[in-house]
């Protein structure tokens, strides 16, 4: 994010500004929380792996986080750092959020015995193969 230069001081945000923070809001603090949950659950179930890999994500995504409010109020040794730590924040969070889903996926085929989201193929009996959502 480029301030002009150095002797500028600070500057309000635009109403988009303002908006883009109040809309990230849910999504730095609202991952980690899941993430953090997803956690506890899992040690309830004994699944050791996936709790250590929830805390550690919903860790290094809140932990990143803060550090990019320092790097913006410009503390010296992380100044001008900001953008690469919200990176970090975003895709440690998009990458649990990510393998929740395939585990997820993975949990659904385990139940039900069958892949799932892929359409089963019916032949007609004079035509083409016809595509038809699987009705369960």
């Amino acid at each position: 994010m480029n301030r002009g230069p150095a002797d500028a001081g600070p500057t309000r945000p635009t109403r988009a500004g303002q908006m883009h923070n109040l809309c990230g809001i849910p999504v730095f603090a609202g991952i980690p929380i899941a993430g953090l949950a997803s956690a506890a659950t899992a040690v309830r179930s004994r699944d050791y792996r996936w709790a250590c890999y929830s805390a550690g994500s919903s860790t290094v995504m809140a932990g990143s986080f803060l550090l990019v409010g320092a790097a913006i109020r410009g503390q010296s040794r992380l100044r001008g750092k900001s953008g690469i730590l919200q990176r970090i924040s975003i895709a440690t969070g998009l990458g649990w959020l990510s393998a929740l889903s395939l585990r997820g996926l993975s949990q659904l085929r385990t139940l039900t015995g069958r892949p799932t989201a892929q359409p089963q193929m019916r032949r007609r009996a004079n035509g083409p193969a016809n595509v038809t959502p699987d009705a369960g």
